[in-house]
């Protein structure tokens, strides 16, 4: 969690983003909310903290709408982002919470490459093979078994 004002200045962080950033708490306070992002997106998502001042609302974490942040060390990790407003004294503040989802994308990744395998495994073989459901209706059939039952491409029925 950041908390940033109308400035994009960092206002207040808690220990995970420190645990995680591997920044000291005086080394954040104050300072833009950017030295949090990778430079080659911090223009972008530093326009995105302005932009959300115009129309300060809560905005909930889009699956799939992936942000990037930096470590003290410059290693970089995926995050979804949402924010909310804070009205206080001082004007409104952005309350920004970043989940890392660096293990998720690892198991993303995991799960494509074990599809493609797959794939490439059950495509080539010669032998044939299917999946089928409980009541017996085909799922997948590969081309040696289309082949096998004299059909003349896998979607022929």
């Amino acid at each position: 969690m950041t908390i940033v004002d109308h400035e994009g200045r960092i206002v207040l962080v808690n220990r995970q983003t420190k645990l995680i950033s591997g920044f000291a708490h005086e080394e954040l306070l104050g300072r833009p909310v950017s030295r949090l992002m990778p430079e080659r997106v911090r223009r972008e998502q530093s326009e995105r903290y302005s932009q959300y001042f115009t129309d300060p609302a809560f905005r909930q974490a889009t699956p799939g709408l992936e942000s990037l942040r930096r470590r003290k060390d410059g290693g970089e990790y995926p995050v979804e982002v949402s924010r909310s407003p804070i009205q206080t004294a001082r004007g409104v503040l952005v309350c920004s919470a970043a989940r890392d989802i660096t293990q998720r994308k690892r198991a993303e990744m995991a799960l494509q490459h074990s599809e493609a395998s797959y794939r490439s495994l059950t495509q080539g073989a010669t032998c044939g093979i299917f999946r089928c459901r409980v009541d017996g209706k085909f799922l997948t059939v590969n081309p040696a078994l289309v082949a096998m039952l004299g059909y003349g491409s896998a979607s022929d029925g």
